[in-house]
């Protein structure tokens, strides 16, 4: 079997060989919260992804009762994506260096946005590419995450529940400042 490629309008040709995973939907306004919620110093290593799962929902319930204090809502996407870091044995180091800027999304767990990119491009083949960002409410979003957080911790291997949990809480946020 030959390489699979892509033919663009201008003659370009691209592999294929990415499909599945579409990074390019993860909503910015999302990731530059996280990115801006990691300019504090988290200790995040040597927690197991039950604990990080049970800190989640912990700041989730708290931002359910004070939807005012979005910094729950980033604490809990942060928890749930170390979660799956640890789960799938991303390493990270207490010593990364910090940037002098606003924002490090060098500190956002790659695999969890792996696992974000892959729930992007299966709700893009289900509904539309950017469907998610009409706008839902919040505590629907929460609503599935939760669910999905719960089917993961019951040993449910039918999806990617942390992907489909990330995914919630990405949108979730995003949902707080493009849909209020």
């Amino acid at each position: 079997a030959g390489l699979k490629v892509q033919s663009f309008e201008t003659g370009a040709v691209r592999s294929t060989e990415r499909q599945g995973f579409r990074y390019d939907l993860i909503t910015p306004v999302a990731l530059r919260a996280m990115a801006t919620y990691y300019r504090v110093q988290l200790n995040w290593n040597n927690v197991t992804p039950d604990k990080h799962i049970s800190t989640c929902l912990e700041f989730t319930y708290d931002f359910l009762a004070d939807p005012g204090v979005f910094r729950n809502l980033y604490a809990a996407t942060a928890a749930l994506f170390h979660a799956v870091a640890a789960f799938d044995q991303e390493k990270f180091f207490d010593n990364q260096p910090f940037s002098n800027g606003a924002y490090n999304y060098h500190l956002i767990p790659r695999s969890a946005l792996k696992r974000v990119a892959a729930a992007y491009d299966e709700g893009a083949k289900k509904y539309s590419a950017f469907n998610c960002e009409k706008g839902m409410p919040v505590g629907d979003i929460l609503n599935h995450a939760i669910a999905h957080l719960f089917d993961w911790l019951k040993g449910d291997t039918s999806e990617d529940h942390l992907g489909h949990a990330c995914w919630n809480y990405l949108m979730a946020i995003h949902n707080l400042f493009m849909h209020p």
